[in-house]
Order: C-alpha cells, then sequence, then structure tokens
C-alpha cells in the first residue's frame, strides 16, 4: 500500500511539473553581472568603455520601460 501511496504521489507531482508554464526569458536589456577576467598581457576584460556603454544602456531600458 505504501508504494501506490508513493506511486500516487510521483504522478501527481510530475503531473504538476508538466503543468506549469514555460520559463520565461529575461526581458531586453535586463541587466547580467559583467564576467571580469584577465586576459593574456594583463588586459581585462570587460574594458572601462564596455562597462560605461553597459551604464549608458541600463539608463536607456530604464527611460524606456518608464514610457511604456
Amino acid at each position: 500500500m505504501m508504494e501506490a501511496q508513493l506511486a500516487a504521489f510521483r504522478a501527481e507531482e510530475e503531473e504538476s511539473v508538466a503543468m506549469q508554464p514555460a520559463p520565461r526569458l529575461p526581458l531586453h536589456g535586463t541587466l547580467q553581472p559583467p564576467v571580469e577576467r584577465e586576459l593574456a598581457m594583463g588586459l581585462v576584460f570587460p574594458t572601462e568603455f564596455a562597462l560605461e556603454r553597459l551604464e549608458r544602456r541600463t539608463r536607456e531600458c530604464q527611460l524606456y520601460r518608464k514610457w511604456i
């Protein structure tokens, strides 16, 4: 009897998981943390310019969302 209850519980769990909607992708422009890494010759990525551009895009996206 215990096995039947476990099987029923598993079936209910699988069914509830199957009924959940697919995960949504983040909105375009959603911030993702930059991955900092050192390259050869002491170069660092992302560069300062890339970080500034990311900040500008963030502000632009926030302004755009306010108008939606």
